[in-house]
C-alpha cells in the first residue's frame, strides 16, 4: 500500500468513527441515556424489582464499637507475662578459617549470621562463639581440650 493509499484508509476509518459516534450519541435521550433501560453502574444481579435506593446513616454506623483497630499491632494477651526461659546452647567445634568460620552448636553447623534455637550467631573466633538471644550477648567457649 502506497503512503496515500494509507492516508486514505485513515481519513475513512475517522470519518466512520465520527458517524457511529454521532450517531450513538444523538440516538440516546435524557442527555445520554435511554429512561426504558436501566442504569449500566448498577448491575443487573444486584437490581430487586421495587426495591428503592437506601442511603446509608453514617452516624449509626459510626456509634457502632468494631473492635479493635485491624492497622495496629496485635497487643500480648498478658503482656505481664514473664520471658520465655533461656535455651541452652552447647558449643561441640569450631571449623575456623579467615574467609567463611563455622562453628558447630548443639551438633547443628552454623555460620555467623544463621539462627539456633532464637538466637543469631554474631561473631566466630578461634576459641569461642557470640550469639545475641533477645539484645543479650551470650558467649560460648570451647572446652579446655587440647588444640
Amino acid at each position: 500500500m502506497t503512503e496515500a493509499g494509507r492516508k486514505k484508509f485513515v481519513y475513512a476509518l475517522f470519518g466512520l468513527s465520527v458517524i457511529f459516534g454521532l450517531y450513538y450519541f444523538t440516538s440516546r435521550d435524557n442527555g445520554g441515556q435511554n429512561s426504558d433501560q436501566p442504569d449500566p453502574a448498577i448491575p443487573s444481579s444486584a437490581r430487586v424489582a421495587g426495591a428503592a435506593l437506601q442511603m446509608i446513616n453514617l452516624e449509626q454506623y459510626a456509634a457502632l464499637r468494631w473492635g479493635r483497630d485491624p492497622f495496629q499491632g496485635r497487643k500480648p494477651d498478658n503482656p505481664e507475662e514473664e520471658p520465655a526461659e533461656r535455651p541452652s546452647w552447647t558449643l561441640n567445634g569450631i571449623l575456623y578459617s579467615d574467609t567463611s568460620p563455622a562453628a558447630v552448636i548443639n551438633h547443628v553447623i552454623v555460620s555467623t549470621g544463621d539462627k539456633i534455637n532464637g538466637a543469631e550467631v554474631v561473631a566466630i573466633y578461634r576459641d569461642r562463639v557470640i550469639l545475641d538471644w533477645n539484645g543479650q550477648s551470650q558467649t560460648l567457649q570451647l572446652s579446655g581440650g587440647k588444640s
